[in-house]
Formats: structure tokens, C-alpha cells, sequence
């Protein structure tokens, strides 16, 4: 019996698990859209491939297992690149699945014909090109593999079109098996475990820090249980900001007197200031599990001078934390340094709860921040996600729940709308995202997508008609007299999401704010809430 190259590789996705793909149709790939109808794959069809990728890199960070975006050849695959690099960064694991040329093509003669997996490869995890029919449902298996072992992070397939639209004898094993889709598990030795919480005993200001993939998932419980186990604080960095994330408080002062890092998945990277003076201690020791030698490598280089770096391994980030959960205790009482870390995390400045603009049509991020705090305080397992910028700072500072997705390690902007809308699809929970007005203009048409699949998610746009972070570089860097080209026009947001059919709600004060969150909570589908907000730099934390 003979079977299409289309319907092999949407036979393999369904064979993985997958019930629908994010996709923003083309010519190259509309074979794969007839072979959905057969698996009954559903298609969450977007506006703009990037769109496409950040609502499955949400599925992928909520779930730990990869969702799956599919693009068409040429420039809708070149369409995915930033959003590719976000979810690399954010160690989100994700297949994205793109049309090509024809593989009988001359080389650069086809129909878009462009170095897919070479352009990809500087952005993925894992890049190549199907080169064999019989071989397609097996190249998806690998990229499911592939996007979740050791770190995570997207995975690309090209699929030439001649491929997908020829026809193949199948016979047993065309299609691959369950186990072809399963991880590679990279676990943390034993032994190592049980040197590292030694290591930990025998320090009086251990820190455990882990990177974005930790966040995923149920991430963040298994950090609060190795927490309670050990007795030592256990804090997961994933924003761009890094010992600045005003999420995490005053945690830079904490961060300098430490004198054990334990890194999980951690680069020692930019983030962490390269782990070095003032910043990480000149004395203080560093542990670090990665599931890459070369970042081993890399850390080894910054630090072999210093005889800081005692002890490392291969190993993946999650199975670190399940294997020094399993393995056991530390034997020192270090409960004052974790009190220490905690109160430091949890600082805010004094003033905060007092800042009140009443008096003005403009409200201060801070009170944006205290309402929508208050109102996912109140949503039982609510979605928290926040873009960058001044505004997502202030918001992120606020907003205290676990259940966040933010920007991550990239610093990219824009990506926030999609990936609320990818979280909110077919999901009973309330889903709230945060997004300044200059990230508002990447993918307001999205609206149409919530729309659409009647996606109920909440958009909250602090509009203060500015770039404002460039704006606060300038105002620094270069003083007021020289800032320019950084406002924007006055832009009613609440309309233009109106205008694609989503619930609109321009508000001046907490109260109509306050209102506005609580009905658009009631709203089926998406709804936008439209704030002046005042101009201000995002914060940095400190108690001194």
C-alpha cells in the first residue's frame, strides 16, 4: 500500500501525541494540511509565522513536551528566525516543521529555495534537511527526541515539497514507534550527587541556581521540594536582566556574598555577569551540571586561574534536581542563609505600596502591577505571561505567582500576545499577559487568531506612546536634551483589538482597571485593557 510523504510525517505527529500544530499556510506545505484532515490534526492558523512559534514555545514551556509550529518555504521560514532564537534561549523544547524547495532543484534555482537549515542551525538546537522519503516519519521522531533531551530547545526540519507531495510503498517500519520519540535522559551520577551535597554541607552560603529550563513545567515545584529538602535556597534566573531581574528583589547583594554556587543548567554567561568580581565572590566555589561539555569548557576557561571551579558533570537540568532530591540531605543547619536569600528575593522598596497617581490620568506601573497581582492572586492556577521592556520589569516585579512565561534570556520583544494566546487555547484557566504599546504593534492581528479559536485570554498594554526603554538609555546615557525618535503616537489599543473582534477596555484609574480585569475574566475569547501609564525606568533592587 502506497502512502504520501505528507501524510507519513502528519502520521508521525500523531503518533507522538500531537492534536494540533500552529501554522501559517504556503504552497510548499499544503499537502501537510490535507494530510491533517485524515489524522485529525487541528490547525491553529495564525497571522505571522513568528506567531506561530511563540504560541507553541508556551505549549512547550507549560507542558515540558514539544509542540509543534509549521511554516512555509522561503520567507515564511525566514519569518521564524528571532522567534526561533527566543525559544532556544528560553530552553523551550519545540519542533518547527518547514516547506522547501524541491531537493531535484539545482541548488538556488527552486521556488524560495533558501539555506533553511543552515540559516536555522544558528538558532536551533538541532538543523537539518529530509532527504528521503521513506525515511520522513523517522526524521520527526528524531526532532521530538532531540527538542527534549539534555537541554531543551527547538529542533528544525526542512521538508522539501517534492517529498511531501511523492508517494512510497509503506511497509512496518516506514512509520516510527513510540520509543522513537522518547528523550535522551542525561542523569546526574551518584557519586557526583552525593560530592555536590558535601560540597553544600560543608559551605555556609550555598546557592543553587538553575537556568530557564528548570521553569518549565513543573519546574518550579521540584526547586520549592529540593528547597525544603536541603534547606538551601534553590533560585531558577531566566530574564535578560540577570542579577538585575527585578523579579528576584535584592538578590544580587545575596548573590555576592555566596561562597558555593551550585549551577544547574546555569551558564555561567552574561546573565551572571561571567561569574565574576564584584558580582560572584573571587573565593567563592562553583559547582556547575550542564548536558553540553562545552559549557563545561567555557567555565573551566573563564575561571582557571581563580581554582574556583571544584567540581562539574554531564547531566541534564531536570534530572539534576530529581537526583539530588533522591539521593538526600545535607548535614548543616543553614536556615538563617536561606531566610537571608528568601528575604532578599521578596524585597521591594518601602515606598511601592504608597505610590499613588490619582491625581493624574496616568497610572504608575507599580499600581498596574499591586492590581493585576491581586487578581491572579485570586485565579487558581492562573497564566502569568510578561513581555520585556520597561513595563513587563515593573509588572514581572509585581506579579507573584509561579505559572509565569516571560521573554526570557533573549531579551526579544513581541513574543508575549502569542504565547498568551497558545497557553489559552482549549484551557479552563485564566491567562493574563502584560505587554508595553511598542510591543503591542508586533502581532495585534493575533487578536483575530484568539478570536477565531475562542481563546479567552486577557492583554494588558501599558501605553505610554513611547520606546520607553531606549527612551531610558538615552535620559542616561546621553541626557534629556539629546532624547528623540523614541515616541509614539497616541494609539487607542483597546480600539485596534476591538477591530479584529477581541473585547476592548481603555481605563485611567485603578478602579476602572480593577472593573476592566474582572469583566474581561466573564469575556469568552480575548480582551484588551488599554492603560496610561507613566514613563518611568524599570526598577533595580537594591536595600542599601
Amino acid at each position: 500500500m502506497s502512502i504520501r510523504g505528507a501524510n507519513l510525517v502528519i502520521r508521525s505527529l500523531a503518533r507522538a501525541g500531537v492534536e494540533r500544530v500552529f501554522a501559517l499556510s504556503g504552497n510548499h506545505i499544503m499537502s501537510l494540511f490535507d494530510a491533517c484532515l485524515d489524522e485529525g490534526i487541528e490547525i491553529i492558523h495564525v497571522r505571522h509565522e513568528a506567531a506561530a512559534v511563540h504560541m507553541a514555545d508556551a505549549v512547550g514551556r507549560l507542558t515540558g513536551k514539544p509542540a509543534v509550529a509549521l511554516v512555509t518555504a522561503g520567507p515564511g521560514f525566514a519569518n521564524t528566525l528571532s522567534a526561533q532564537y527566543v525559544t532556544s534561549m528560553a530552553e523551550s523544547p519545540l519542533v518547527l516543521l518547514s516547506g522547501a524547495a524541491p531537493s531535484t532543484a539545482p541548488a538556488g534555482l527552486g521556488f524560495q529555495a533558501m539555506p533553511q537549515e543552515q540559516m536555522a542551525g544558528h538558532v536551533s538546537k538541532a538543523s537539518w534537511a529530509a532527504q528521503d522519503i521513506d525515511r520522513l516519519g523517522h526524521d520527526v521522531a528524531r526532532a521530538f527526541r532531540l527538542s527534549q533531551s539534555g537541554r531543551p530547545g527547538p529542533v528544525y526540519l526542512s521538508l522539501p515539497v517534492n517529498l511531501l507531495e511523492s508517494e512510497t510503498e509503506r511497509n512496518a517500519g516506514t512509520l516510527p514507534v513510540e520509543d522513537d520519540f522518547h528523550p535522551i535522559m542525561d542523569l546526574l551520577d551518584t557519586q557526583m550527587a552525593r560530592q555536590c551535597l558535601a560540597l553544600i554541607s560543608s559551605a555556609e552560603r550555598p546557592l543553587i541556581i538553575t537556568g530557564p529550563a528548570c521553569c518549565h513545567s513543573d519546574g518550579h515545584e521540584l526547586m520549592g521540594e529540593l528547597t525544603e529538602k536541603l534547606g538551601v535556597p534553590v533560585v531558577a534566573m531566566q530574564s535578560p536582566r540577570g542579577i538585575n531581574d527585578p523579579s528576584l528583589g535584592a538578590f544580587a547583594e545575596v548573590l555576592s556574598a555566596a561562597d558555593l554556587l551550585v549551577l544547574i543548567g546555569k551558564k555561567t554567561d552574561f546573565t551572571l555577569k561571567l561569574a565574576r568580581p564584584p558580582f560572584v565572590d573571587s573565593t567563592c566555589r562553583i559547582i556547575q551540571f550542564a548536558p553540553e561539555i562545552g559549557v563545561l569548557e567555557q567555565t573551566n576557561e573563564l575561571l582557571e586561574q581563580t581554582g574556583q571551579f571544584v567540581l562539574a558533570d554531564v547531566a541534564g537540568p531536570r534530572a539534576c534536581l530529581e537526583r539530588l532530591l533522591q539521593v538526600g540531605e545535607t548535614s548543616a543547619d543553614q536556615s538563617d542563609w536561606l531566610t537571608e536569600v528568601q528575604s532578599a528575593i521578596g524585597y521591594r522598596p518601602d515606598e511601592w505600596p504608597s505610590i499613588d497617581t490619582a491625581t493624574t490620568s496616568e497610572l504608575h506601573p507599580v499600581q498596574v502591577g499591586r492590581a493585576i497581582n491581586e487578581f491572579l492572586q485570586q485565579e487558581k492556577d492562573a497564566i502569568f505571561v510578561s513581555d520585556g521592556g520597561e513595563f513587563g520589569q515593573w509588572m514581572q516585579a509585581c506579579a507573584n505567582t509561579a505559572r509565569c512565561m516571560i521573554n526570557g534570556p533573549a531579551g526579544s520583544i513581541g513574543g508575549s500576545l502569542p504565547m498568551a494566546i497558545g497557553a489559552a487555547i482549549d484551557s479552563e484557566e485564566t491567562v493574563l499577559a502584560t505587554l508595553g504599546d511598542g510591543t503591542m504593534g508586533f502581532h495585534p492581528a493575533e487578536f483575530e487568531t484568539a478570536v477565531r479559536h475562542n481563546a479567552r485570554v486577557i492583554a494588558v498594554v501599558g501605553n505610554d506612546s513611547r520606546w520607553n526603554s531606549e527612551h531610558q538609555i538615552q535620559l542616561r546615557e546621553y541626557g534629556e536634551a539629546r532624547t528623540h525618535s523614541c515616541n509614539l503616537s497616541a494609539v487607542d489599543y483597546a480600539s485596534v483589538a476591538a477591530s479584529f473582534g477581541a473585547r476592548g477596555f481603555q481605563v485611567n484609574s485603578i478602579d476602572e482597571l480593577q472593573a476592566a480585569l474582572h469583566e474581561a475574566n466573564q469575556t469568552d475569547g480575548p480582551s484588551c485593557i488599554d492603560v496610561k501609564i507613566e514613563s518611568v525606568a524599570a526598577p533595580i533592587i537594591r536595600r542599601a
